[in-house]
């Protein structure tokens, strides 16, 4: 299920710095690597990491080289477990999937978003991106991905705990 983004501070912030985060990626697209699990997606999918999920450590070099991103990311994400970016390569599909236990709530911050057919389902919600805003759902529950464009959908991924306290409005 998809939450309210303005339900969580630090979302404002990510708004905020969008261009700056998009920008920093851009200079590390290079070190992004295809998802290991090719069994969950067709097309291409590759990703960047910034930070472990399972440790919270940062992930080198792309940490030091986004380094106004991680201190974004430090200063402003509550219980933060993992973060990276997410780019999802023209005409693919992120099969349908449930992450990690229940333990989770995720965060997809839009940096480059196509035009046209460019999705996110969880549950039955669909949604589409938009450059500089976010959109928060719960991981556990099932999601999958299109981008039925001719261009690639880049994404910042935020993990962060479920039980965080850091919400604007309960």
């Amino acid at each position: 299920m998809f939450m309210d983004p303005s339900a969580f501070t630090f979302t404002h912030a990510l708004e905020r710095n969008w261009r700056m985060v998009r920008d920093e990626f851009l200079g590390v697209a290079h070190y992004a690597r295809a998802w290991h699990e090719t069994s969950i997606y067709s097309g291409t999918w590759r990703v960047c990491g910034l930070f472990d999920v399972h440790e919270g450590t940062r992930i080198e070099p792309a940490a030091t080289l986004c380094a106004r991103t991680v201190a974004l990311l430090e200063s402003c994400v509550p219980a933060r477990l993992g973060a990276g970016f997410s780019a999802l390569g023209p005409h693919s599909h992120i099969a349908a999937h449930s992450g990690y236990e229940g333990l989770m709530l995720r965060c997809h911050l839009g940096l480059s978003i196509p035009v046209g057919n460019c999705r996110l389902r969880v549950g039955d919600q669909e949604q589409g991106w938009e450059e500089g805003r976010c959109l928060v759902f719960d991981d556990h529950c099932v999601h999958e991905a299109w981008n039925e464009t001719d261009e690639m959908r880049v994404v910042l991924i935020v993990d962060f705990a479920r039980d965080s306290h850091d919400r604007a409005a309960r």
